[in-house]
């Protein structure tokens, strides 16, 4: 029950009491005021007003009548209602604002609801929204879905193609592996029937190399290079030394305090240096000795393949060569001799060759030159000779040699005549007129058959003490020995000066067309 309900219930109480107690006092209670009205959720709290009964006019007692009306006992007892509804009263103002103070929270209470309505109604509206998004966003993922799926049915049937495809191929890889197999078996076969027919190609074709007509030089065109090259060597050497003062006065002074060049020393020994000033016209012979020697030993020598070829590519050519004598079926020296000359030609006609091959003939040229320097006359001509040497002797010499190393024939120069044992090589004897050229070192005649010459009884003529000119000779094939083709040129001390010869027999031409002198 309300606290209004249980005021409005005293009033009640109150005035029924007053009214069995006192009719006027019932009537209009004067002391009493009237109480507010108070708003407690839209209710009225109303203070019951006196009723006039009968629709009389209440009137006022006058105080003699209210003296006269009153009891003390009544007196005391309106006092003591006074006084509770004193209490009463303050009671219900202190209700009262109470009362208002709840209604002021419920009116915060209201706004807020409202305002919660409000946010409700707000975010009913936006959740409308989200329900709408989401349900596009679902109705997006179901058609993805179905695509997905159509997808998903779709790589089945492709996966159940490639699966059929993966079969077929299975198969077929199966009967290529068959084919395979087959065709591995053939081509085995067939190797081996091309590998026979390799063989036999190869013997045709060094057959027909054998059978080609040799592509290099003859030996009388060889021969006549060679020959040309001794007389370019011996004009050169007569240019050169036609002060015979200076060069007779540079063998006066060779000793152990002035040494000669190296390539001197090598070559020359103190034999030398003793012929040439017991027989001064000999010396030009000994310069053109020590030209040759060095041609041996740089152009002409047997292990140098070809004149710019560095030792490391000879070796090559070399090993290749040595390997084809090893190859099944075995290739014979001619095909070999074939393949060197083929070979070699090829490497001539390199721009790169020639180029390696003239930057070391240059070298050659000015090496050699200094060394000959030593017996030279020291003049403003003579910077650049090694040119006019390079161009006189060095370029044919190397010319000479490549014809030797490019031909199937096999070609070489020798100091020792062939048959002769080393431990008689210096000694001559009479038979080898016919093998060798003889110049006597005295009288610089060349010795012939038919000169007075005094023999001893084993034949020995003298000794030999210079070789000139080597001679050029070819190793006949087959084991058929060597041919000379050009004799060597020796320098010999007679053991006897020559006599005169016989008018008769100075009118017999020889071998050598009638030349020399007495």
């Amino acid at each position: 029950m309300s606290h209004a309900t249980e005021m409005r219930q005293f009033e009640a109480r109150v005035e029924q009491f007053l009214k069995k107690s006192d009719p006027i006092v019932a009537e209009e209670p004067a002391n009493i005021t009237a109480l507010p009205e108070i708003e407690i959720e839209n209710e009225a709290i109303e203070t019951p007003k006196p009723v006039p009964q009968d629709n009389r006019p209440v009137s006022k007692p006058n105080q003699s009548q209210a003296k006269e009306m009153a009891d003390p006992g009544l007196v005391q007892k309106y006092h003591d209602l006074k006084r509770d509804y004193e209490d009463v009263r303050f009671d219900l103002k202190k209700a009262d604002r109470e009362s208002r103070e709840q209604v002021g929270e419920i009116r915060d209470l209201r706004k807020h609801n409202t305002e919660l309505k409000e946010t409700l109604r707000i975010n009913g509206g936006l959740t409308e929204k989200q329900k709408d998004t989401q349900q596009l966003e679902k109705d997006q993922l179901n058609e993805q879905l179905e695509m997905v799926e159509g997808n998903c049915t779709f790589y089945r049937q492709q996966l159940h193609k490639q699966k059929i495809l993966i079969e077929s191929l299975t198969l077929q890889t199966r009967e290529a592996n068959e084919e395979k197999a087959d065709a591995e078996a053939s081509a085995r076969r067939l190797a081996r029937q091309n590998k026979e027919l390799n063989e036999n190609l190869t013997e045709c074709k060094d057959d027909l190399l054998r059978l080609q007509p040799p592509s290099q030089m003859s030996d009388s065109e060889l021969s006549e290079q060679y020959s040309n090259l001794h007389q370019q060597i011996s004009k050169w050497v007569d240019d050169e030394t036609e002060d015979s003062q200076f060069l007779e006065q540079r063998f006066e002074n060779l000793s152990a305090s002035n040494e000669p060049p190296e390539l001197l020393r090598k070559c020359l020994t103190m034999d030398h240096f003793r012929l040439g000033k017991k027989y001064p016209q000999s010396q030009p012979l000994i310069l053109r000795y020590i030209i040759q020697y060095y041609l041996d030993q740089h152009v002409f020598r047997d292990d140098i393949l070809m004149f710019g070829l560095d030792s490391q590519f000879t070796a090559f050519l070399r090993g290749t060569e040595q390997g084809m004598r090893e190859l099944e079926p075995r290739r014979d020296a001619v095909t070999i001799r074939h393949w060197r000359s083929e070979t070699l030609r090829s490497l001539s006609q390199m721009v790169d060759f020639k180029e390696e091959q003239r930057a070391q003939a240059i070298s050659s040229a000015k090496f050699l030159h200094a060394a000959l320097s030593y017996f030279l006359p020291d003049t403003e001509t003579r910077k650049d000779g090694w040119k006019d040497l390079l161009d006189h002797i060095i370029h044919p010499a190397i010319q000479v040699s490549s014809s030797m190393r490019m031909s199937t024939a096999t070609y070489r120069t020798t100091s020792r005549m062939a048959g002769k044992h080393a431990d008689q090589a210096s000694t001559m004897y009479v038979h080898e007129l016919q093998r060798c050229l003889m110049m006597d070192v005295a009288s610089h005649k060349i010795i012939r058959p038919d000169s007075a010459l005094k023999v001893a009884e084993d034949g020995r003529i003298g000794e030999q003490v210079l070789v000139l000119h080597p001679a050029l000779i070819r190793t006949q094939r087959e084991g058929g020995g060597t041919l000379v083709l050009c004799k060597p040129t020796m320098l010999v001390k007679l053991d006897e000066p020559m006599g005169r010869r016989n008018k008769s027999i100075r009118a017999i031409q020889s071998w050598f067309g009638g030349e020399g002198g007495e």
